[in-house]
């Protein structure tokens, strides 16, 4: 039943409205403000991340990955033996295929005017861009997501937006305490939202509570309210949340992808620098499509061949690439993509819209 009850509440507290292409003379612009590239290190939990929940799986994968090197590759390919890693204190992420110029012709030929790049703690994809083509400096905004952590326990994912090296620095020097990062985001008048409320954050062992959600509302004043991996209830239950709250709007696609610019986010701007005081001054909207299940695994598993570019400590597992192993891999993953289909985040992901919806009705804001 808490379906249609969302739906219901969706009409009432965030009507459709008509969006002209222009107000008073002032454009509309959008922007994909949540994508990812090849600079983003996707972390699989295990290893130094074993606190982040899959850990056994990650062992066996491991496990299964080093016997298919061992039969397929040499066992001195770096000039040492071929040994599986001690499995409490191994680092196995993951790098997308895709260069930031990919993401960014994708996001211009779906419509985009400007291009956020937010890689995972780090801001070198944006600069790479902005570096080998100086002249698209006027549409890419330096960006990035931050993994923060809320008293030593809720993990969160923080859009970040407009900044340089030095502010990256600090921002890496912060994330590990959300609430001096936000006062030093405040402190230098950088847009940051905070991602995915209701969403699910890799490794994530239980769901939000309500005391996590009252401190979110405090401490951050534009959420992402529309994700395009994300289901439709789950995002528009951050909508409403975000309305009666008084919050400011993101949205994106969350693109692991090239799906870049089928969710973004809209505002009446005449520059990339308008168009980030829109957001902050709570003047902008979502528009585009949601996520799902199916979305998720595909995004994450199907493309199984991504994987080539899985590292080990630093190191690439996978040295060399072919068209056999990718065919393998591919298949591996569009398997492994159908079983877990029903399973990735989706718990989670229910649990915490419903904190979410207790967390409204016990405030009284419903």
């Amino acid at each position: 039943m808490i379906r249609p009850q969302i739906d219901g509440l969706y009409k009432k507290i965030c009507p459709r409205r008509k969006v002209p292409d222009s107000i008073n003379g002032i454009p509309l612009k959008k922007a994909d403000m949540h994508v990812h590239t090849y600079f983003s290190k996707e972390y699989i939990p295990g290893g130094k991340n074993r606190q982040h929940g899959y850990a056994k799986i990650t062992d066996l994968l491991l496990k299964i990955l080093y016997a298919y090197r061992k039969a397929f590759y040499s066992r001195n390919f770096y000039g040492k033996p071929l040994k599986v890693p001690d499995l409490k204190n191994y680092e196995l992420y993951f790098h997308l295929p895709y260069t930031p110029k990919q993401v960014f012709d994708s996001a211009i030929k779906s419509g985009m005017d400007f291009v956020p790049i937010t890689d995972h703690d780090t801001i070198d994809g944006a600069l790479d861009l902005i570096k080998r083509y100086p002249h698209l400096k006027k549409r890419v905004i330096v960006g990035e997501e931050v993994s923060a952590v809320l008293d030593k326990k809720y993990a969160m994912h923080i859009g970040v937006y407009g900044i340089n090296a030095r502010q990256h620095s600090e921002i890496q020097a912060r994330k590990h305490d959300a609430r001096q990062l936000v006062n030093y985001l405040k402190s230098q008048n950088i847009l940051f939202a905070l991602n995915h409320i209701t969403g699910y954050i890799w490794g994530q062992i239980r769901p939000i509570n309500i005391h996590e959600i009252k401190k979110c509302l405090e401490l951050f004043d534009i959420m992402e309210v529309r994700n395009g991996i994300m289901e439709e209830h789950n995002n528009k239950v951050s909508e409403i949340l975000a309305s009666v709250c008084g919050k400011g709007m993101t949205a994106g696609t969350d693109s692991h992808s090239l799906r870049v610019g089928q969710t973004c986010t809209a505002a009446y701007a005449r520059s990339k620098e308008e168009f980030l005081e829109k957001i902050m001054a709570k003047r902008s909207f979502a528009l585009g499509g949601h996520g799902s299940k199916r979305v998720m695994s595909t995004e994450l598993i199907d493309k199984f061949s991504n994987y080539k570019n899985l590292f080990l400590n630093g190191e690439k597992l996978f040295p060399v690439g072919s068209r056999f192993h990718d065919f393998v891999f591919d298949r591996i993953g569009k398997k492994t993509s159908d079983k877990l289909n029903d399973f990735i985040g989706t718990g989670i992901e229910r649990e915490n819209l419903k904190s979410v919806m207790g967390f409204l009705r016990k405030s009284g804001l419903l």
